[in-house]
């Protein structure tokens, strides 16, 4: 006896040996590196402790590894006792979970799965697979889920008839033609998305209290039996009608991309939501839905709205619609309006004094009270036609966007809090910003200051995307004074036959793109002389064309002299500092040649403006050499688009010469959408002197 003891013994402690201390080292099973790695921290452990059985098949802590990499799931089936496993986001092509019973939620979502047996997984109450490649899937084993989302696959079909417990769905079929949700009395909820869908029975699904349905095909839609709706979002292409008397319940209504031009909301008097967009309304009553505390309407064909009945307004969206008028005396409430973009002359907020938040941008404003809205931290009214605007009342304001207005003045002494000032495109000046020492972010190009100690008390500097000051704009008066000079460098000038004619054509089309640009409707110009210099029309040279300015009868005249000169050369280019003005014909374009800082050598850019298409724009310098340049591309509204870096290697020449050029790419290497782009920085001579240099290119 005591020798099979020893025996037994023995045997023992060889099994110990090879498995551990209670069970079998299953590490090698996990031939995947980063789920392994999941693995480790799942159990506590690190790598290279061995991984044993008893570490994972007895725990049904949740599993997470999720955007992970993740090729092979090798080792998933030690997890016998599992019950979540999330898996979204990797890169798995199959996957077997046959050993994992106990599963009961499971996400795959943004795999590449093409297809995917779960028909031994009956305990599953949760699936989420969505972005995957699947043509098929079978659920009728299934039959515990109450929660699936099932998009952006490949599926043609779903038979969700087995699945009777299913509370919430969600799904985006893109290529489902139909759907049959006859036996799913109990969903709750469900989203679809399904753009091939022409037309869904809900009648059987009296239980939802919350709809969303996206499709391009639907062009009707019976919700009569859907009385429990709470939450109900439409956006389609084709639906031309919607009925909601049944649906009194309704607490949220969402409604966008659509056909409908009526929407009667009479029996909806639980509305709290409303939020309709991208749709040709021409009117819209809301006298009883009085328990409104959001309402968002844009681009729609609305000129009028009658909000006296909805006193419990909170935030109002109005942008992009045709309002000439809009009464807002019984919103008191009101804590956030939106009017952007509509043809408005005049706004009264003198009731609305708990406003927060205004924005009403691109209307036809010329002047706004704003003495009672002293709770106001956020204003914009780009694109008005204000020549004023009281701020002493408004001491809370921390964003102040103006731009494209016609302000000579602005009195911000008041204003201490003001973070964000945008006054670009105006007629100042000058500007004291000496109490606003909080500001972080300030633009005041585009007006009418001739150098930057115009902004009285400004401590920053200037440059980059916070601070900008150039370009400025020249006066108009400015334009009927002393010279106007043009410069166009032309590639093969030797093909191009130049002349009085078409020289003086081309003067009298110059001038005339002047006074467009500027709106001088009452100047007229008249090209009375043309004197050729160059001595032939296939060489460098200078054209002066003398021009007669008067801004209408009984003013004297000025005479102008408008210089034209002519650069044989591989490029065809614009010297600009300020606005760029039309093309003049087809193969030259034209740009006021107003300089806004002096510069002891000349630096210039071209093509200007360029064709989007040619794909990049050189830079020039005529001058001493430069050591190195750091310039900045700002778009049109001051965000920064690139910073690129020049230099020339020209020795010993005051010729001019390419330093450098623009690839007409952000730095994100995309190109740059059509436009003006303001291009400043400083340039190194060889000398070590610095300048200050600004550019403005036209991309076309």
């Amino acid at each position: 006896m005591r020798c099979v003891f020893i025996i037994a013994a023995a045997c023992a402690a060889i099994s110990v040996m090879a498995f551990g201390a209670q069970g079998q080292d299953i590490t090698a099973d996990f031939t995947d590196a980063n789920f392994l790695a999941a693995v480790y921290e799942h159990i506590g452990k690190t790598a290279p402790s061995p991984i044993f059985d008893y570490d994972v098949n007895g725990s049904n802590t949740p599993l997470y590894a999720y955007n992970r990499n993740i090729t092979n799931l090798a080792g998933i089936q030690h997890f016998t006792s599992l019950t979540d496993l999330n898996l979204q986001g990797n890169q798995l092509t199959n996957l077997d979970l046959s050993s994992n019973l106990a599963l009961t939620g499971l996400n795959i979502s943004g795999n590449q799965l093409t297809s995917l047996d779960l028909s031994a997984n009956t305990a599953l109450t949760g699936l989420l697979i969505s972005d995957n490649q699947l043509t098929s899937l079978d659920l009728s084993a299934n039959i515990a889920l109450t929660n699936l989302e099932v998009g952006g696959n490949k599926l043609t079909s779903l038979d969700l008839s087995s699945n009777l417990a299913l509370t919430g769905l969600s799904i985006s079929g893109y290529q489902l033609t139909s759907l049959d949700l006859s036996a799913n009395t109990a969903l709750t909820s469900l989203s679809i998305y399904g753009y091939q869908l022409t037309n869904l029975d809900l009648s059987a699904n009296t239980a939802l209290t919350s709809l969303s349905i996206y499709s391009d095909q639907l062009t009707s839609l019976d919700l009569s039996d859907n009385t429990a709706l709470t939450e109900l979002y439409i956006g389609s292409i084709q639906l031309i009608s919607l009925d909601l008397s049944a649906n009194t319940a309704l607490t949220v209504l969402n409604i966008g991309n659509t056909q409908l031009t009526s929407l009667d909301l009479s029996a909806n008097t639980e509305l709290t939501r409303l939020n309709v967009q991208n749709v040709p309304l021409t009117s819209l009553d809301l006298p009883v839905n009085v328990a409104l505390t959001e309402l968002n309407i844009g681009n729609t064909q609305l000129t009028s709205l009658d909000l006296s009945a909805n006193t419990a307004l909170t935030e109002l969206n109005l942008p992009d619609n045709q309002l000439t008028n809009l009464d807002l005396s019984a919103n008191a409430a009101l804590i956030r309006l939106n009017v952007y973009h509509n043809p408005l002359t005049d706004l009264d907020v003198s009731t609305n004094t708990a406003l927060r938040s205004l924005d009403a941008s691109r209307n036809q404003l010329t002047s706004l009270d704003l003495s009672a809205n002293t709770a106001l931290t956020e204003l914009y009214l780009r694109g008005n036609q204000l020549t004023s605007l009281d701020l002493s009342a408004n001491t809370e304001l921390t964003r102040l966007y103006l731009p494209v207005n016609q302000l000579t003045s602005l009195d911000l002494s008041a204003n201490t809090e003001l973070t964000w000032l945008h006054l670009e495109g105006n007629q100042l000046t000058s500007l004291d910003v000496s109490t606003n020492t909080k500001l972080t972010h300030l633009d005041v190009s585009l007006n009418y200051m001739i150098g930057e100690s115009a902004v009285i008390g400004f401590t920053g500097s200037w440059g980059g995307s916070n601070f900008i000051f150039f370009p400025q704009k020249p006066k108009q008066d400015d334009l009927d004074i002393a010279e106007i000079k043009l410069k166009i460098e032309s590639t093969n000038f030797g093909s191009v036959t130049w002349s009085v004619l078409n020289s003086h054509e081309m003067a009298r089309k110059f001038i005339e793109d002047v006074i467009a640009e500027f709106e001088l409707n009452s100047v007229a110009a008249v090209v009375t002389d043309v004197n050729f210099q160059a001595a032939t029309n296939t060489t460098n040279g200078r054209y002066s064309f003398t021009v007669s300015l008067s801004k209408g009868v009984g003013i004297p005249q000025t005479t102008a002299v408008l210089e034209l000169d002519i650069i044989t050369d591989n490029t065809v280019a614009v010297q600009s500092l300020d606005r760029i003005i039309p093309s003049v014909q087809p193969d030259m374009d034209v740009a006021i040649a107003a300089s806004m800082t002096v510069l002891t050598s000349e630096f210039t850019a071209g093509p200007n403006p360029v064709l989007r298409s040619s794909g990049n724009v050189n830079f020039f310098r005529q001058g001493k050499r430069i050591q190195n340049a750091s310039l900045t591309i700002f778009d049109a509204s001051g965000n920064v688009i690139k910073k690129i870096s020049i230099k020339d290697e020209a020795m010993n020449t005051l010729e001019r010469r390419k330093t450098g050029s623009w690839d007409l790419t952000d730095r994100k290497g995309r190109s740059v959408a059509d436009g003006t782009y303001l291009v400043r920085g400083v340039v190194v001579a060889s000398d070590g002197k610095k300048e200050r240099v600004s550019i403005m290119i036209g991309v076309q």
